[in-house]
């Protein structure tokens, strides 16, 4: 479509490869035809199902004013996602992130950049420290792949071995140790005081009957 007056649609035929054919269809015969107007408004793209439709929502600049709510929206989102600091993983963390993606990826294969946008979103690349933070994470890559947690299949992408579930699981079972241990701790510091409490209480009531 390339005009609408008041009685007709002007626009184009398609002659087989491409749209070259120029046509009008005066409004009473449209209802011979299944109207489908796509309407594109920057890097938006508007698809209407009818004549009703386009008029309702395309004439009115519902969706034009829909699309620069929605670029208002991003860019302000944005903004207050680069004034934040992109916290880097540690490298458990990392590893976490990298067998999450593995099991529910069916085992494909990642980049830096995939790891990037599932930790920060796609926002990252906008983000001023994306460049600084990409670096930080592809030498976190290198560190599993000279430890074999993971290998490198080409330049870019690399691929979760049996060893990263060997470690992430002898971490966890490290931690939990830690932890059970620090519990043991804590008891035993609570019951050493209540066996002093209770020798001060019963020296007090030795003291008193003397």
């Amino acid at each position: 479509m390339e005009a609408v007056s008041d009685s007709e649609i002007k626009g184009s035929r398609w002659d087989g490869e491409r749209f070259s054919i120029p046509k009008s269809i005066c409004f009473t015969e449209s209802g011979e035809y299944q109207l489908r107007i796509t309407h594109y408004y920057g890097l938006y793209t508007t698809k209407y199902t009818g004549l009703l439709d386009f008029i309702l929502f395309g004439i009115t600049k519902y969706e034009v004013l829909k699309c620069n709510v929605h670029k208002i929206f991003y860019k302000t989102s944005q903004f207050v996602f680069n004034k934040r600091r992109l916290a880097t993983p540690d490298r458990i963390d990392l590893l976490r992130i990298l067998i999450d993606h593995h099991f529910k990826s069916s085992g494909n294969t990642f980049s830096s950049i995939d790891i990037m946008t599932m930790i920060y979103s796609l926002k990252w690349v906008l983000h001023p420290e994306s460049d600084n933070q990409e670096h930080k994470l592809q030498l976190f890559l290198d560190s599993l792949v000279e430890t074999g947690e993971i290998e490198k299949m080409d330049e870019t992408k690399y691929q979760v071995t049996g060893k990263a579930i060997v470690s992430l699981s002898k971490y966890e079972e490290e931690e939990r140790r830690h932890t059970e241990n620090m519990k043991l701790q804590r008891r035993i510091v609570w019951l050493t005081l209540a066996i002093v409490l209770v020798g001060l209480v019963q020296a007090i009531i030795i003291y008193n009957k003397e």
